[in-house]
C-alpha cells in the first residue's frame, strides 16, 4: 500500500494519480490518498508526477501512538539495523504543530535508544519536513539507516496512517529546468515544469490508446516550450508552434539548453502559426500527432480586480480565440487523441468565472473526460487561473 501527498490542488493530484497509474486512489485525509500498489509501480513513474509531493511506502494503516506501539513499529524497522541512525518525522494532521512532531521524534529517538540504536534527530520547523530537509540528509531512498517516518491522520480521526518516505519532489531538479532557463517570459505567464508534466499525464490518459510510447506531442501555443521540454524528458516526439516568431526562437534556444546541459539530443518540430487557422496535419506529415498539451491564451493579467465591464470583454476575447482554435484542431485529429488543454479561469469577487465554449466542447466532436470535475490550477493571490480541460477527440 503506497501514501501518496498530494500538492495545493488535491482534486489535480487525484486525477494524476488515476491516469498515470490506471487506479482509482482513495483519499484518507485531505491531501493524502492511498493506492494498492507496490513501491516499484510507484517509483517506476514517480519522477514525471508532478502534482504528487511525496510518495510514502505504509507500514501501518490503522496506528495509535503508544509507548507500546512506537517500540513495535522501531523493531520493525530498525532491528537488522547497524550503525548510527538518521530520523525524521513529519506529522500530518491540522491541529499538529512543530512541537507535536519534535516530541514523537523525541519519544521515538528514546525508544530507539533503549533498543541499543544511536539516532541523530533531524530538527523541524513545522510539523511536516521540508522537502530540502528530506532531500539533502538521503531520508527518501533505501537506505535503512535514513528514514523519514510520516504520521497521518486519517479522515476518520480514529487512527494514523504510518509510513516511511521513498520518493519526494526534487525541486532543485524543478528549479534548475524552470528559473535556469536562458528564455523565459514573465510578461505572458510562466507555466510551471511541474504543472507541465500533469498536463501531458492527464493528456496520455485521456487518449484512446493510453499510452505514453511512440507519442507524438503537440503545443500549439508552445512559449518558451515548457510543455515540449517535460515531454521530451518523458520520451516523446515534440511539436510545437506559436504565433509569436520570438516565442518559437525561445523555445528552440530553451531546447538547445536543456540538451546541453543533461546531455539530451531533443529536436523538436518548430514552426510560427496561428493556432485558429494552422494547418497541422500537413506540417506533421508524415508524423502523426496523436497527443495534445497546451496552456491556450490566458488574457490580460490582473494585479487587481477588473471592472464588471473590463472583465467581460477579457472573457469575451479570449472565448473566441479558444473556440477558435478548437474548431480548427478539431478536424485535424484522429480519433482517440488525447488532449490536456489549460484556458483561462478568473477569480473576482468571490465568484469563479469560466469561460463559455468549455460547455460548448460536444460541438467540436471533444468528449470531457473529467466526470464533472474542475481542475483548477490556482493560488489564493491569483486573479486569472488555469482550468484544465482534459478530451478525447471522438
Amino acid at each position: 500500500m503506497i501514501a501518496f501527498i498530494l500538492g495545493r490542488q488535491p482534486e489535480i493530484g487525484l486525477a494524476e494519480l488515476q491516469a498515470v497509474y490506471k487506479k482509482e486512489p482513495r483519499l484518507i485525509a485531505s491531501n493524502v490518498a492511498l493506492l494498492d500498489i507496490s513501491s516499484q509501480t510507484a517509483l517506476a513513474s514517480s519522477k514525471r508526477l508532478g502534482a504528487i509531493v511525496k510518495i510514502i511506502q505504509v507500514v501501518n494503516k490503522k496506528f495509535t501512538v503508544s509507548k507500546s506501539n512506537l517500540t513495535t513499529l522501531c523493531r520493525q524497522l530498525f532491528n537488522n539495523v547497524d550503525g548510527k541512525i538518521t530520523l525524521g518525522v513529519s506529522y500530518y494532521d491540522p491541529r499538529a504543530s512543530k512541537r507535536s512532531a519534535i516530541s514523537l521524534g523525541q519519544e521515538l529517538q528514546s525508544i530507539l535508544k533503549g533498543l541499543g540504536h544511536s539516532t541523530r534527530l533531524l530538527p523541524t520547523n513545522n510539523a511536516v519536513l521540508g522537502a530540502a530537509t528530506i532531500l539533502h540528509n538521503g531520508l527518501s531512498g533505501q537506505n535503512p539507516k535514513k528514514i523519514e517516518l510520516n504520521f497521518i491522520k486519517t479522515s476518520d480521526q480514529a487512527s494514523l496512517c504510518v509510513g516511511r518516505t521513498i520518493y519526494i519532489q526534487d525541486i532543485d531538479a524543478y528549479t534548475f529546468r524552470d528559473r535556469r532557463r536562458p528564455r523565459r517570459d514573465a510578461r505572458n505567464g510562466m507555466l510551471p515544469p511541474k504543472l507541465a508534466q500533469t498536463m501531458i499525464n492527464l493528456a496520455v490518459h485521456a487518449s484512446k490508446s493510453g499510452q505514453i510510447q511512440e507519442a507524438n506531442l503537440l503545443d500549439p501555443f508552445c512559449g518558451t516550450g515548457v510543455v515540449l521540454q517535460e515531454a521530451a524528458l518523458m520520451g516523446m516526439d515534440v511539436f510545437g508552434t506559436d504565433l509569436n516568431p520570438d516565442m518559437v526562437n525561445n523555445t528552440k534556444i530553451n531546447i538547445n539548453w536543456l540538451n546541453r546541459m543533461l546531455h539530451l539530443d531533443v529536436t523538436p518540430n518548430l514552426a510560427i502559426g496561428d493556432a485558429t487557422t494552422f494547418d497541422w496535419k500537413s506540417w506533421a506529415s508524415p508524423d502523426k500527432i496523436n497527443l495534445i498539451a497546451t496552456e491556450t491564451y490566458l488574457g490580460r493579467a490582473y494585479t487587481t480586480p477588473p471592472a464588471a465591464d473590463e472583465l467581460k470583454y477579457n472573457i469575451t476575447a479570449c472565448n473566441i480565440i479558444i473556440d477558435k482554435f478548437l474548431a480548427n484542431i478539431s478536424k485535424q485529429l484522429p480519433s482517440g487523441c488525447g488532449l490536456c488543454i489549460g484556458v483561462p479561469v478568473w477569480f473576482v469577487r468571490d465568484h469563479i468565472h469560466h469561460l463559455p465554449c468549455t460547455n460548448q466542447l460536444d460541438s467540436h466532436r471533444f468528449i470531457n473526460q473529467t466526470d464533472g470535475a474542475n481542475l483548477i490550477y490556482h493560488r489564493p493571490d491569483q486573479i486569472v487561473g488555469r482550468e484544465l480541460l482534459v478530451l478525447q477527440k471522438r
